[in-house]
């Protein structure tokens, strides 16, 4: 009897030396620690959890092929999310947990969920939701940061916005590329060699039937990486050289081999392209007119001017010609006469013609004929200035205000004018605002990956 407890006893032991022994093993794994970033610990169980998080946000299954690359993705992303909670707390950022309760409703009402529900889909796809909260905090001790320390730096007057809306009225005017892209930046030499090896690899993959669109989202580390690497609709121009020159050379449905830029590796498919859009760089173009108008007629009474174009004829198509044909016209020339009389021609040369313009309201011209107007005095003549590839001078004959009958719809009609160009100008400086805040925002985080002290182990 004694001998049979014995080797119950016995046997118990080994089981429980063999789960204590597999505890400590399975406990070990856990607190392995993959890297050290400024004195932080990130663990293997850090890592394995945003790993589920990645494919969970992404709508990714893990698999045997795709893991490596989302742990990769994964980790990348835990040493950002360590970075941004430094740095957010050197400034006296801090995070409570109403900040956070705000990240879960914002991020349950992207998902058409619940907070409830959108919780109980992290603990069903074994993902810690303290580890959540982590991410959480760090993209909103971020997002605390930019706006606290960056956006003092942002810079848009009123020229960049001039600039911007003409930038985009010439964009409609040259063809249009829907895109999407696999991102790999590259923010030291060191890394290089790996991320053209890895890019390869992932270009093969695509070769061979892989699904684009779920590649970028397992490891494309660009903003669009969450829609497939999609970015939409841009302008051929815009592009990053040479992206550019191989956006133009891919077919539609084709993928380009992996391209190396200043900031990183790129590859990307063409999902489509599209011709100029005339009618729309006819609005733009309508648009920006009117607000020059609008600018110049602000703070001054309405104006209504006759005044006439001087200008080669026709026939005189070579440019040194009719510049120098306007040139040598006397400044002494009879204005008075012009005005009057309205000849059609120079009386001592039938090469220069006379164009006359009446009764013209001078907020509704041409930009350029407004400028040249607008440094003359009555019967005074031009310099010579370019028109539509011609040279041209001015004179003006006759100027007088509006008619009071109808300067008060008129000025109902220019607020209206006014109010919805202002409208396209708010969108565009929000747009610009935005663009440079985000510039900054990323060149802030290269700049702390350059400077951290990483402990890779």
């Amino acid at each position: 009897m004694i001998s049979l407890t014995c080797k119950f006893f016995n046997i118990s032991v080994v089981i429980l030396l063999l789960l204590s022994k597999a505890y400590t093993q399975n406990t070990t794994v856990k607190n392995k620690i993959e890297a050290v970033v400024n004195g932080d610990i990130v663990t293997h169980y850090d890592l394995e959890h945003t790993t589920r998080i990645i494919a969970f946000l992404n709508q990714i299954n893990i698999t045997a092929d795709n893991v490596k690359d989302i742990k990769q993705t994964a980790f990348l992303k835990l040493l950002d999310d360590v970075l941004k909670l430094q740095k957010a707390h050197s400034v006296g950022i801090r995070i409570r947990n109403s900040d956070v309760k705000r990240a879960y409703r914002d991020i349950a009402k992207k998902n058409n969920t619940t907070v409830d529900n959108f919780k109980q889909e992290l603990i069903n796809n074994r993902i810690d939701t303290a580890l959540f909260d982590q991410h959480l905090m760090a993209a909103t001790a971020w997002r605390k940061y930019v706006l606290s320390e960056l956006v003092a730096k942002v810079k848009i007057d009123t020229q960049d916005i001039d600039a911007e809306m003409g930038r985009m009225m010439q964009e409609v005017s040259n063809p249009m590329v829907r895109i999407a892209e696999i991102f790999l930046p590259v923010e030291h030499d060191k890394q290089e060699d790996h991320f053209i090896n890895f890019a390869w690899e992932l270009w093969e993959k695509v070769q061979n039937g892989s699904d684009f669109p779920k590649i970028a989202r397992e490891v494309s580390r660009g903003p669009s990486a969450r829609r497939g690497g999609d970015i939409g609709w841009v302008n051929i121009n815009t592009l990053q050289k040479p992206l550019d020159i191989i956006a133009m050379q891919l077919q539609k449905g084709e993928v380009s081999e992996p391209v190396i830029t200043e900031n990183g590796i790129y590859i990307i498919l063409l999902i489509d392209r599209q011709l100029p859009n005339q009618e729309l760089k006819n609005i733009l173009s309508g648009q920006q007119e009117q607000f020059i108008s609008q600018i110049e007629t602000n703070n001054s009474k309405k104006e209504w001017i006759d005044f006439v174009i001087i200008a080669p004829d026709i026939k005189i198509n070579e440019r040194k010609k009719q510049s120098n044909l306007l040139a040598n016209m006397p400044n002494d020339i009879d204005i008075l006469n012009i005005c009057q009389e309205k000849p059609n021609t120079h009386p001592d040369n039938q090469d220069i013609t006379f164009e006359y313009f009446n009764n013209q309201q001078r907020s509704k011209l041409n930009s350029k004929i407004r400028k040249m107007l607008s440094s003359l005095t009555l019967h005074q003549l031009s310099q010579i200035n370019e028109i539509s590839d011609t040279y041209v001078r001015l004179i003006i004959c006759k100027r007088s205000l509006s008619d009071p009958s109808i300067a008060a719809k008129q000025a109902d009609d220019d607020k209206k004018e006014l109010s919805q160009l202002e409208q396209e100008r708010q969108k565009t400086l929000s747009k610009l605002r935005n663009e440079q805040l985000n510039t900054l925002a990323a060149q802030a985080l290269i700049d702390l990956r350059k400077s951290a002290f990483i402990d890779y182990r």
